[in-house]
């Protein structure tokens, strides 16, 4: 039977689930059953904290999708298993509709469980079914439920710019096929999402009570990131949206100008910078009181920090990857703001081992994508400017060594491994690193969607954006402090803490040092070493010699972008930032030229990706067939193919 691949739903016009599902890490099961009706199903709070799971359970089945779209178009990884032909395409510009790897039914489904949740419990409440579900409950609930329906619909438009918005729930497969649902454009449908989540975002809650809870669900905190996350995307779609051929109109239905594009793109660089804030706020209030309960002195090199991130150790002897092993190995970690939960029981990460590493056979081996041969290349410097040099840890806790140190192809291990040690700080690829692996069986590696990391990168870039593209000096946010001046220097030192932490064996104050790391430079940049150096004519000398004697990093957007790549490789985020880039980047003469720039991609690959529809995925070939307009025989379609890739569209029997 045809299904609209929008709306795979439920299942049919009735439901059962199974019960007491009360916390993110019960395992969800739908059965569907002729003998009880939707309103009977509907009858108390735990209901709907069960569907509620499966909107969260939901997300956990689209981590291949999150990599095949936001990663593997990317000059991140390249193919291990040759016959895997759909990726070769993927990566080689090709993309065809007729490939699975399109099929967005998977995130509608999530998408359909957020909405039956939101429906029904606002219908609950009103009409009073469980005298023990109030307003005041539903309320945080429906916060939680409206921000994890942004969270998927920013995904879609991620991967495909222009999508359909489903905001009510289908409850039967001839209600899907009969919903013909035209795309709403991204920058709309952009601002939709971030409105609604910031209308709900004061109910929502900043404590579920528990460790488990507060990573695997969306609290206040994590609303907070994802508005700053889809404020800079915006951004990116509204500046020069005319001449993208996707003008924005304004609240009088005019087209806007060039001039009042970059207007609203600089306003919306400034929300991202201020919704940051809140969430390096909070991290740095919960760093406070980590150092207060654990009696950590300010002398000790864990409080020696400008932002709340958890320092690796600075000893010059073998160490332990202390960041990743708490992040990625011990999970639920501070730095987390919402992950995705696998207990490698009832719900295992199968994408990790089939995708990246894994022991499929007995033994560990790579999967289908292994990391792209320059990033890991074994180098005998310290570079930031990109890949990983000597002394960056990810280089062997993210990839995996093997004991010569010199193999030609390099696995990602993030997630497979459980912890890191004895790393040289001095020479990572120098001795063997000792890791403890997951396999298969029990792989319980958790997904993270957003870490601080990810938030301090965002601020950096909208910063950097504000005052490169915009020459705007300053940016005033609400801190916890009370008002806050925000730079270009700013911009620097947030991506320069994350590489400080990752480098603990670099040399950031003898110039002749082989491990001397330039690190990051800009006009009268505050470094280490300046504060080495005594007050006074003889600090100005130098740091004015400093600055004059080392390479300035004018364009602070590439360095963040280089950054961002070494930090979050197979995690999903790559080819959207690349894709982020393009968009913000395009023009007439320069088309997508500016974005691709980023990426090491073949010369025949750059050639197919010149206009900003062949960034983006296509519409998959069967979701046309029900909602195609005039494709396939379907009546009352509203879809069209994306033009980039209408090329590979197969023939229907009327020709078309």
């Amino acid at each position: 039977m045809k299904r609209n691949i929008i709306n795979k739903l439920l299942t049919s016009s009735a439901i059962v689930l199974a019960g007491g599902l009360v916390s993110c890490s019960d395992y969800l099961t739908l059965y569907p059953t002729d003998s009880i009706t939707k309103e009977e199903f509907w009858g108390s709070k735990n209901d709907v904290e069960n569907v509620r799971n499966a909107a969260y359970y939901q997300l956990t089945q689209n981590t291949s999708n999150i990599l095949i779209w936001g990663e593997f178009r990317s000059d991140n990884v390249e193919l291990n298993k040759t016959e895997k032909t759909e990726y070769r395409y993927l990566q080689d510009g090709v993309l065809q509709p007729t490939q699975g790897m399109f099929d967005w039914s998977s995130m509608y489904k999530g998408i359909n469980f957020c909405n039956e949740v939101l429906d029904n419990g606002e219908r609950m409440v009103r009409d009073k079914v469980d005298p023990s579900f109030t307003e005041g409950d539903f309320a945080p609930i429906k916060s939680e439920m409206i921000a994890l329906r942004a969270l998927y619909y920013f995904y879609l438009v991620r991967a495909y710019r222009d999508v359909p918005f489903v905001e009510h729930s289908v409850d039967t497969d001839r209600d899907a096929r009969t919903s013909k649902i035209p795309a709403t454009p991204a920058a709309d449908l952009m601002a939709l999402l971030i409105k609604q989540v910031e209308d709900n975002i004061g109910r929502a809650s900043t404590n579920y009570g528990d460790t488990y809870n507060n990573k695997c669900r969306i609290l206040q905190n994590g609303m907070y990131a994802l508005l700053a996350d889809m404020y800079l995307w915006r951004a990116g779609l509204v500046k020069n949206a005319k001449i993208k051929g996707f003008p924005i109109k304004g609240e009088n239905g005019a087209e806007l100008t060039a001039a009042q594009e970059n207007a609203l793109s600089q306003e919306l660089l400034q929300k991202s910078v201020q919704y940051a804030q809140y969430v390096i706020d909070k991290a740095a209030e919960e760093y406070q009181q980590y150092l207060l309960t654990n009696n950590i002195k300010p002398t000790d090199y864990r409080a020696n920090v400008r932002y709340p991130l958890y320092r690796n150790s600075d000893s010059k002897f073998a160490v332990s990857d202390d960041a990743y092993n708490m992040v990625f190995g011990i999970q639920f970690s501070p730095e987390s703001i919402f992950e995705l939960y696998f207990d490698g029981v009832n719900v295992k990460n199968t994408t990790i081992p089939s995708e990246f590493y894994g022991d499929g056979s007995g033994s560990h081996s790579a999967g289908n994508m292994i990391a792209a041969n320059g990033l890991f290349n074994v180098t005998d410097k310290v570079d930031v400017e990109k890949g990983y040099g000597k002394t960056d840890l990810r280089m062997v806790s993210y990839g995996f060594l093997d004991e010569n140190g010199k193999a030609s192809s390099t696995p990602i291990i993030k997630g497979a491994a459980s912890s890191v040690s004895d790393i040289n700080p001095l020479n990572v690829r120098q001795g063997r690193v000792s890791y403890s692996m997951r396999n298969n069986s029990s792989q319980k590696a958790h997904w993270p969607v957003y870490r601080l990391t990810d938030v301090m990168t965002i601020q950096a870039e909208a910063l950097a954006r504000l005052t490169s593209d915009f020459k705007q000096e300053t940016v005033m946010v609400q801190s916890a402090k009370g008002q806050k001046s925000l730079n270009q220097r700013t911009a620097y030192m947030l991506a320069d803490d994350i590489y400080r932490r990752n480098n603990p064996g670099a040399d950031t104050l003898i110039e002749g040092s082989e491990n001397f790391s330039v690190r990051i430079r800009s006009p009268k940049f505050e470094d280490d070493a300046i504060k080495n150096v005594a007050e006074g004519e003889k600090a100005k000398k130098f740091a004015e010699a400093w600055d004059a004697r080392h390479r300035d990093y004018s364009n602070v957007v590439n360095y963040i972008a280089a950054e961002r790549q070494r930090e979050f490789i197979g995690e999903g985020k790559r080819w959207f930032d690349i894709v982020r880039q393009c968009e913000f980047t395009y023009s007439t003469q320069n088309k997508t030229k500016g974005g691709l720039d980023w990426a090491g991609l073949p010369t025949a690959v750059r050639a197919r990706l010149q206009s900003i529809w062949s960034l983006y995925n296509p519409i998959y070939v069967e979701e046309l067939k029900v909602n195609g307009k005039n494709y396939g025989g379907s009546t009352g379609g509203q879809l069209v193919q994306n033009p980039a890739w209408e090329k590979y569209m197969p023939k229907t029997n009327n020709g078309k």
